[in-house]
């Protein structure tokens, strides 16, 4: 195996590496928009409830003490996902330095399987009869 044939080997395993971290990320990503959403769509509830009870005092669910049961579920589902969200933010940091290592990685053996390849047509030109 020559030297550029090692590196080349050696480029695509970190390019598949860097791949993964990526892939790892943009999981992380979906995993943080899905429980975005889903808090957004509790505050939404939550505000449509609201209005839906000005100037209400025959509310059935009020007045059987159900909607402060879900107003506590409420709360209590929303500090579970901000606690998810805080969770999900230190797994990207870290995972973001991994990602900046791999790529930094990526790119060195790219440079050097270059410069591998540039040296080895340089050779094969100086040897090249006139």
């Amino acid at each position: 195996m020559t030297h550029s044939t090692e590196l080349a080997a050696l480029r695509q395993l970190a390019a598949i590496r860097h791949s993964q971290v990526e892939q790892r990320m943009a999981a992380l990503r979906r995993q943080e928009e899905a429980i975005t959403a889903h808090l957004a769509d509790l505050a939404q509830a939550r505000t449509t409830r609201a209005a839906d009870l000005i100037g209400t005092t025959d509310d059935t669910a009020l007045q059987a003490g159900q909607d402060l049961l879900w107003q506590t579920w409420v709360d209590r589902r929303r500090n579970a996902m901000n606690g998810d969200l805080a969770r999900l933010a230190g797994q990207k940091d870290r995972l973001r330095a991994d990602l900046a290592r791999q790529f930094g990685r990526s790119e060195a053996v790219s440079a050097l399987h270059r410069s591998a390849l540039d040296q080895a047509r340089r050779d094969r030109d100086r040897r090249a009869p006139d």
